[in-house]
């Protein structure tokens, strides 16, 4: 299995780096950050897949968020014995995340590429992507 990972993790990386290399050598500084900006605008295609991206986002939401709000609520609300003890403790709790998440969404945005370099930074989130944990 290892060798094969290996060889497929070289690869993709490889690939990755060719084709940023490539789109930045063909187009230079007039390459946006966000692939989407790059495509032509009002053409139906790039609508329809703008379109689809950000139903793609807002359906991942929650692969992102529950998780993270699991581990909250266990600080928050400890380990519940008997079903349904706390759940609109939790449910009012998970509706408070969304709304203060929203809110920084809302008042930080133009500051977000700043946060996205400054977490990536310090967490390495790119490599996260790249390289799978090991079990």
């Amino acid at each position: 299995f290892w060798p094969l990972f290996k060889k497929m993790v070289t690869f993709v990386t490889i690939s990755f780096v060719a084709f940023g290399l490539v789109g930045y050598a063909a187009y230079g500084d007039r390459s946006s950050t966000t692939v989407l900006n790059n495509l032509p605008a009002g053409d139906t295609l790039v609508t329809v897949v703008r379109t689809g991206y950000a139903a793609a986002l807002m359906l991942g939401i929650p692969l992102g968020f529950l998780p993270a709000t699991r581990i909250t609520e266990l600080w928050l609300f400890g380990v519940s014995r008997r079903k349904g003890e706390v759940k609109h403790s939790k449910n009012a709790f998970r509706l408070f995340e969304v709304c203060i998440l929203g809110a920084i969404a809302v008042y930080g945005g133009e500051y977000f590429q700043q946060f996205v370099a400054f977490t990536g930074a310090l967490c390495g989130v790119p490599m996260a992507f790249i390289y799978p944990a090991r079990s």
